[in-house]
């Protein structure tokens, strides 16, 4: 194998992440892929490798000189932020920034669409601007361009219903000819860069599979697990200590918490529906590790959503379905439980579910047996406390003491300038 460092002319000892890029840049205005594609291609692949093999070097903080602050000049002390700024093409259906990375792209994008004209003076002055990008904007300049295509073949915008594990087949835009793929592939090194999520992992693979019918087997990149990607995501934002984990095979997140168990078997007992659900319900409504505030609102959120979900909610009817073990005695025991009948929400989702829930409930005579409890709870409260003597209506307090009437706080002004009088008189 070449030497990549002898091939750029540099010192493997002293070469720097700069020596590195103005050396490529250097050569490549020299070594040009219509001219010599063999030599282009060592001199491309010398750069990534010897890029990979020098570390990245932070600069030596060095002790500030003495300045005078009468010397500087305000300009020179307070350098201003670039800001930077986003639009919206309507003919593209993509958004820009005005930052070195975003101006590339947007370069890029345009010269795509227009069918990749000038490739021989435009494509080396994209990579020579690529190169000189930090890596974390040059591989968010690749991923953006990867976007741009993949949501280029995908005009209907399945990418925003189907899960992300889901492949989308692709249909290939006219502007993306073979020229331009080989093009994006060899000389501005697209899908070199691994994604890092899964979602731009799905992106990644669509145009994978439309640049690998056109570029030589051993060019072309390899597809990525993106249902991998997704379950090593999963696992990594919601792992607890009960040990819940996403199934690859179910494609589902497995919740072994308390919660997560409950609602499981209550599910079950749903799909069961037997003919004492209730029965088997309630224990499971009434175990001690989900009596604690957090995981009790846990699981309340999650049985209305599935009951929302299952009657309807969430279809836009105007009116419930009813699945066969929404039962009125079922529905009257976790209204007991939750008390849905005597809630209405904060927020405007929260109404709407509750106003749907209230909607369930009082087809099944459930919410007007509600309302008889609720009386017949307030019945027997006042029968307990009849027998206690009534107290007084009027509020205890300073309005109680005799002066505070107004004829007692008269007299009492009165004495009290008598008493002054006769004090100064007597001083």
């Amino acid at each position: 194998m070449t030497d990549p460092f002898k091939v750029l002319g540099l010192s493997r000892d002293t070469a720097t992440q700069s020596d590195v890029k103005s050396a490529y840049a250097r050569l490549l205005k020299v070594t040009r892929p219509e001219d010599d594609r063999a030599a282009f291609m060592e001199l491309r692949e010398a750069f990534e490798q010897a890029r990979r093999t020098v570390p990245v070097q932070l600069p030596i903080a060095e002790a500030p000189a003495k300045t005078s602050v009468e010397t500087e000049t305000g300009s020179q002390l307070l350098m201003p932020v670039r800001r930077i700024e986003w639009h919206y093409d309507d003919a593209l259906n993509w958004n820009f920034d005005t930052s070195p990375k975003g101006k590339l792209s947007e370069s890029v994008i345009r010269w795509m669409v227009a069918g990749g004209p000038d490739a021989a003076t435009r494509v080396p002055a994209f990579a020579e601007a690529r190169i000189a990008l930090d890596k974390h904007d040059a591989d968010a300049f690749l991923d953006q361009i990867t976007e741009f295509i993949f949501a280029a073949t995908d005009p209907e915008e399945r990418r925003h219903t189907k899960p992300v594990w889901e492949p989308i087949e692709g249909t290939r835009p006219a502007w993306l000819t073979d020229d331009l793929i080989r093009a994006l592939a060899n000389d501005i090194g697209l899908l070199q860069v691994r994604p890092m999520n899964a979602y731009t992992a799905r992106s990644f693979n669509t145009v994978q599979a439309l640049f690998a019918s056109v570029l030589d087997r051993n060019a072309a990149a390899a597809p990525v697990d993106v249902l991998e990607k997704f379950q090593h995501e999963q696992n990594e934002a919601y792992k607890d200590d009960h040990g819940s984990y996403f199934d690859r095979h179910q494609k589902a997140w497995v919740d072994l918490s308390p919660v997560g168990v409950a609602m499981a078997d209550l599910k079950a007992a749903f799909d069961a529906n037997a003919d004492d659900m209730v029965e088997t319900c309630k224990p499971i409504l009434q175990r001690e590790d989900i009596q604690a505030l957090d995981e009790f609102q846990n699981l309340d959120n999650q049985l209305r959503f599935h009951i929302a979900e299952a009657s309807g909610g969430n279809s836009g009817i105007r009116w419930p379905t009813y699945a066969d073990w929404m039962t009125p005695d079922l529905l009257a025991l976790l209204d007991d439980t939750f008390g849905w009948t005597r809630h209405f929400g904060n927020h405007p989702w929260e109404r709407q579910q509750y106003d749907w829930l209230h909607r369930v409930l009082d087809r099944h005579g459930a919410l007007s047996a509600a309302a008889d409890r609720e009386r017949a709870r307030a019945r027997e409260h006042a029968q307990a406390h009849a027998s206690e003597p009534r107290r007084d209506a009027r509020m205890p307090g300073i309005l109680e003491l005799f002066f505070a009437r107004p004829r007692t706080l008269m007299i009492t002004y009165y004495v009290y300038r008598v008493v002054q009088v006769i004090w100064r008189l007597a001083v």
